[in-house]
């Protein structure tokens, strides 16, 4: 059986698997240099690339299996299309957040409330992708 350990380098994707992805929960740590961009390209490139990995070991909580990382992957790319969609759209960051409905197959997932919660989230990825 392989594991995969918090932090290790595998096929040169620096992996931070932490509380949001064993708890189900999200945030972007916009303050310490995050993007919502990068975060979700980062973790669809770590679900892809990851291969004989039976165990992820996230550090913080339950023992995932790479499938938990792929529906993570999903959930963070679907978000990010979700935002930009809104934008397109013409919302402002507030009014998108306060529609915002997480999606019935990410039902055991939570928001955390630092941040900003979802609010917070949603307002960071604006800034970023309106660059």
């Amino acid at each position: 059986m392989q594991a995969l350990e918090r932090g290790e380098l595998v096929h040169q994707v620096a992996v931070l698997l932490c509380q949001r992805f064993a708890d189900g929960g999200y945030v972007y740590s916009f303050g310490n240099g995050g993007s919502a961009a990068d975060y979700a390209a980062t973790i669809e490139k770590a679900s892809a690339t990851l291969k004989d990995i039976d165990t992820i070991i996230t550090g913080h909580s339950a023992l995932m299996k790479p499938a938990d990382l792929k529906e993570y992957a999903d959930f963070n790319k679907e978000f990010l299309d979700w935002v930009k969609a809104e934008i397109k759209a013409g919302k402002t960051a507030e009014a998108a957040a306060a529609e915002y409905k997480l999606p019935a197959r990410y039902k055991d997932y939570r928001v955390v409330d630092f941040f900003g919660g979802m609010a917070g989230n949603v307002q960071t990825a604006y800034k970023e992708l309106k660059k």
